[in-house]
This record gives C-alpha cells, sequence and structure tokens, in this order.
C-alpha cells in the first residue's frame, strides 16, 4: 500500500503545476509508471520528477535510454 501512496502523492503534486522538483529514491520498480507520468505532467511547468537507485542492475526493467532529451 506504500507504492500506491506514494504514487497518489506525486501525481497530485504534478497536477499543482508548480515549478518544483522530485526526487524519488526507490529500489521498487512499481514506482516507475507513477514517475513517468508524473514528470509529463510537471515538466510543461518547469518542474521535473527525477528517480534515484542505486547502481544495482536487474534482469527484468531496463531504464537506460528510455528517454531522449
Amino acid at each position: 500500500m506504500v507504492d500506491t501512496a506514494l504514487a497518489a502523492d506525486l501525481l497530485e503534486w504534478a497536477r499543482r503545476g508548480e515549478r518544483e522538483w522530485a526526487l524519488v529514491l526507490s529500489e521498487d520498480d512499481d514506482v516507475v509508471p507513477p514517475l513517468f507520468t508524473a514528470e509529463a505532467w510537471i515538466r510543461p511547468c518547469g518542474g521535473r520528477a527525477f528517480l534515484l537507485r542505486s547502481s544495482r542492475r536487474t534482469a527484468y526493467l531496463k531504464l537506460d535510454g528510455l528517454l531522449m532529451e
């Protein structure tokens, strides 16, 4: 239930449309979809959303090169 609460808070923050940054520290892949959505919503307002993970790689989710600036 913590994943759901974090996702809800992150999306509510992004919908406010303020020029702020969010930094999410998590090893859980469940935060990736709401983080991408929040980034898409907040970026036109000048905000950003980031995921900070350890260098541990998983065989299940590859994020490298997914987004291009």
